[in-house]
């Protein structure tokens, strides 16, 4: 019973649209070494900020990773300087974004249900 207690709320978190954000944000500024981040969703055809690292201001972004679904944008992941000043590797870009959109499938699916 303890097991499947865990399991409950790991996928209770998982169904936590801004919890979800949250990990998404936290996972990309740390591999990526980002100074400050947002991520914003659209709503009601505004993009609007979910959460942010301390010190976040919209005009800090640098580098814009759309979160996609089903062919059309539901937010993005707005990352500030990187922490050495050096332009985010490609690859590692291309990594978030992947994970940017698994996400962003998610968040689509979840709006859906609600």
């Amino acid at each position: 019973l303890g097991v499947f207690q865990g399991q409950v709320r790991s996928v209770g978190a998982l169904i936590d649209i801004e919890r979800v954000l949250g990990r998404l944000l936290d996972e990309a500024t740390g591999a990526l070494g980002a100074s400050s981040a947002g991520v914003y969703l659209i709503r009601g055809g505004e993009p609007s900020l979910v959460k942010s690292t301390p010190g976040w201001t919209a005009d800090h972004g640098v580098q814009v990773v759309p979160l996609r679904s089903r062919d059309h944008a539901i937010g993005a992941l707005h990352l500030g300087v990187s922490a050495t000043g050096r332009p985010y590797p490609e690859e590692l870009v291309g990594f978030v974004q992947q994970t940017a959109d698994e996400v962003a499938h998610l968040v689509d699916v979840i709006q859906d249900l609600s």
